[in-house]
């Protein structure tokens, strides 16, 4: 009788394996067709079942399925899950988790670029809205993607620090142009915005600090020397306030 249970059971374990891989293999032949919704509905149940969820064909699969949701123009399908391409981006990374003979590597690379195009996409097209928090968030996805595969892109980084800016977000926005600076960013903006952000608080000794590293780096700058001239303005620096004036119509002509 004991060896019959541990048969019965035995049994009932491969059925269930067999099952949950039968609805990966749906899953795959529904997306080959491209029926997104029926391939959604028999993936999803496969990455929190024990025998399927540390494989990293499934999470190869699903990375596939929600990446296709988030580029198809069918407005049923795209509607399936408005956050499809972070998902996909996760599940691709659960797959360089588990895929130890970089079966999908060079597969889930290039969707990795693919996602990071589409989530800066995304961001200017919020930008573009008036949608600055969302914006944000977008091309800070798509600085992570890109550092996923050794690119750091600080166009990217520096439209986070800007929506952030425009936001009203000044906290926010300080720490990604410090970052943006301690990547060695060479644009006057990083400078400019920081002088800006630390002047608006009344901080004039921060402010001074980046108008200054600023104007070293940037010497040829109008708006840095700006800057720098109304800062000595505002502190009664007339001498040095009427030598950039100079150097500001020096600019014009």
């Amino acid at each position: 009788m004991k060896k019959l249970m541990i048969l019965m059971v035995a049994v009932m374990l491969v059925t269930v394996v067999n099952a949950q891989n039968n609805k990966r293999t749906s899953a795959f032949n529904y997306f080959k067709n491209g029926k997104l919704d029926k391939a959604k509905e028999y993936i999803d149940p496969t990455i929190e079942n024990p025998s399927t969820m540390n494989v990293a064909k499934t999470w190869y699969y699903r990375g596939n399925i929600y990446l296709q949701i988030a580029l198809t123009d069918n407005a049923e399908y795209h509607a399936l899950d408005p956050n499809a391409l972070e998902v996909a981006y996760q599940s691709y990374k659960k797959v360089l988790e588990l895929d130890d003979r970089g079966e999908y590597t060079q597969d889930v690379m290039h969707n990795f670029k693919v996602i990071a195009s589409n989530f800066f996409n995304s961001g200017v097209g919020r930008y573009n809205e008036g949608k600055y928090m969302e914006a944000a968030k977008d091309f800070q996805h798509c600085y992570d993607v890109s550092k996923d595969i050794n690119v750091t892109d600080t166009t990217a980084l520096s439209n986070v620090a800007l929506a952030y800016e425009i936001a009203e977000q000044t906290e926010l926005a300080v720490e990604k142009y410090k970052e943006l600076e301690q990547l060695g960013y060479k644009n006057p903006m990083v400078y400019n915005a920081l002088f800006n952000i630390y002047l608006s608080k009344s901080d004039t000794a921060q402010a001074e600090v980046y108008i200054s590293k600023g104007r070293s780096l940037f010497p040829d700058d109008y708006q840095l020397l700006i800057g720098e001239t109304n800062l000595f303005l505002t502190r009664g620096q007339n001498e040095e306030a009427v030598a950039n004036l100079i150097e500001v119509m020096g600019h014009r002509l």
